[in-house]
């Protein structure tokens, strides 16, 4: 669950806080192609803009029903998000699902493809996600990720934590969605946007930063993710 706490600065600090409700979930599945030679960071980018994009197409046209019952339910309690990996076959046949919002990204030199479903309950799993799976989604890591232009905000992760690709993107997708929520004055463009694998960084304002319950794979109260800006 993401939930504010008291700020830290001017920094905005978010909770992925445990809750008695019943738990409901983003999904977004991430095209795993063989022949493509992703990187970790490049992934966390991909899944950063493709959340980017889902907050801002809330009210739109393509902003169905169908998403928008079982998203106000969700962002009003957990705001878990679930990744999972689909071969090229399987997602063509999930993108042409009316229900589904694609994303094709462009990172660096490769396209990299997502696509979501309107929230579920756990307890009931989307059918079409269900067969999906979670493991196996990792990527080789790098110390950075440089921007194509001008810098203007980091993405910044923990590498030391050890997580998966799959979990860190989840991660970057809340750091997406508060980021939208506490300052829609800022519009990320993922051209001008690094990303780091550490938060020792020179001259940089954080705007928010993530800190997970530790369902998964990383301790409780862990730091994930912060979303910053180079000071001038």
């Amino acid at each position: 669950m993401v939930s504010p706490s008291p700020s830290r600065g001017n920094t905005h600090h978010i909770t992925l806080a445990r809750s008695s409700r019943s738990p409901m979930a983003l999904p977004i599945v991430l095209l795993r192609d063989k022949n493509q030679d992703l990187s970790h960071e490049q992934c966390l980018l991909a899944s950063f803009a493709h959340m980017a994009k889902l907050m801002e197409l809330r009210g739109a046209d393509a902003w169905s029903r169908d998403w928008q019952e079982p998203w106000d339910r969700w962002k009003t309690g957990k705001f878990r998000k679930i990744v999972k990996r689909a071969n090229p076959q399987r997602f063509t046949g999930l993108i042409e699902d009316p229900q589904s919002i694609h994303s094709a990204i462009r990172v660096g030199d490769d396209l990299i493809e997502l696509l979501s479903f309107p929230p579920y309950e756990l307890s009931d799993q989307d059918p079409r996600v269900k067969p999906l799976q979670v493991a196996g989604l990792d990527y080789p890591k790098h110390d950075e990720l440089q921007p194509k232009s001008k810098e203007e905000l980091v993405l910044a992760y923990d590498g030391s934590l050890g997580a998966s690709t799959g979990k860190m993107m989840a991660q970057a997708a809340h750091a997406a969605q508060i980021l939208k929520l506490r300052f829609p004055e800022i519009q990320p463009n993922i051209e001008t946007m690094s990303v780091v694998n550490s938060f020792d960084q020179d001259a940089v304002e954080w705007l928010v930063e993530v800190v997970d319950a530790g369902f998964t794979e990383v301790a409780p109260n862990s730091v994930t993710v912060k979303i910053g800006r180079r000071k001038s």
